[in-house]
């Protein structure tokens, strides 16, 4: 549609996902500020995203969106900062968040105006997230964006009340914080600009993640009962399918042109090596056995949870590894897929 920020760019359920692929550079620590121009439509009740960097349902990373609805929230590994935006169908809106730990600021902005702040002396830093920045959607491809978005930005500093009201007021594209701006992208032809195109020189640059064409149907494999297989890749890591020996382990999600394993090792979790037996467990054993042939479930349970069980009752929880992850740039159409994992006994 052409406007004051010319010919932009439409997001849709379909639409392929503008991502800029990691880097160094927006690997930020301790401040970032996100803003952008935004002409929504009627979001989904889980909100549509506009500028992200979290892994998806994780508060590692970054992330501005539109949730619940046509609101207005940032998260952070600090927390979460929500305003009841009721952000207009079909109108454009500034947006803006704000957040430095150092500086103890956590902020939204609509139109100019601040709208919400959680802002307090000590803020927990961000958390390094080497998912891509993807603008329009989560890292899963899912909380798709509806409607229109002109310029999205990520700076390394925080933006001044007097630049955010400022950058409302006039409308100007090409508006931007002097200070710590990583990448200005741009989702509208205008001036003689490209699409996708990022205004700072030498910054990150936009891919676009267009979507395959899957032809063909695979036949289903020959031990089908013990086989679970699936015609698509995963979509996320819940679709994804483990491979493991013991000690190492992986969530396989049968990409094609970027697959995905992440991993994990056994000797990579929370705690340190601990000795977990109860003290005089032993002498409670009987007792409760009498409790279990008398019928008396919930209060052997209790007993066991409080005498028997490990100390503490709740172990350490393991942590990824890492995130592997293969590019193959050179498919463009995919016959026949099927990916699997054959059960062995």
């Amino acid at each position: 549609m052409s406007t004051v920020f010319g010919e932009t760019w439409g997001f849709t359920a379909s639409s392929p996902i503008p991502e800029v692929e990691p880097t160094s550079l927006l690997d930020l620590k301790d401040t970032v500020s996100l803003e952008a121009w935004i002409k929504p439509e009627k979001q989904s009740p889980g909100g549509g995203r506009i500028i992200d960097k979290l892994v998806a349902g994780q508060s590692v990373g970054y992330m501005l969106d539109t949730y619940p609805n046509n609101s207005l929230r940032m998260i952070t590994a600090h927390g979460i900062l929500t305003y009841d935006a009721k952000l207009p169908v079909g109108e454009w809106s500034h947006v803006a968040g704000v957040f430095s730990a150092s500086r103890g600021l956590f902020k939204l902005y609509l139109n100019g105006k601040e709208v919400a702040d959680a802002s307090a002396p000590e803020l927990k830093p961000l958390i390094l997230s080497k998912v891509p920045l993807r603008f329009g959607a989560d890292s899963d491809g899912q909380n798709r964006f509806l409607g229109e978005i002109a310029r999205a930005s990520v700076y390394n500093d925080i933006l001044t009340p007097e630049y955010i009201k400022s950058a409302a007021e006039e409308k100007d594209m090409f508006k931007m914080w002097a200070n710590g701006c990583i990448g200005s992208w741009l989702f509208s032809e205008v001036k003689g600009r490209k699409l996708f195109e990022n205004l700072i020189a030498g910054g990150p640059r936009i891919d676009t993640e267009t979507p395959l064409t899957f032809a063909g149907k695979a036949e289903p494999p020959a031990n089908p009962r013990m086989t679970l297989w699936y015609r698509q890749p995963a979509a996320n890591w819940n679709q994804a399918l483990p491979l493991g020996n013991g000690r190492l382990g992986a969530m396989v999600f049968g990409g094609v042109k970027k697959d995905l394993f992440q991993l994990n090792e056994d000797t990579l979790w929370s705690g340190r090596p601990h000795n977990y037996n109860k003290k005089n467990a032993y002498q409670y054993l009987p007792e409760i056995q009498k409790l279990l042939f008398e019928g008396k479930t919930s209060e052997a349970t209790k007993l066991a949870d409080r005498e028997f069980m490990s100390d503490p009752l709740y172990q350490q929880a393991y942590q990824p590894l890492g995130d592997l992850l293969l590019s193959f740039p050179d498919h463009a159409e995919v016959k026949n897929y099927r990916r699997e994992l054959e059960w062995s006994i």
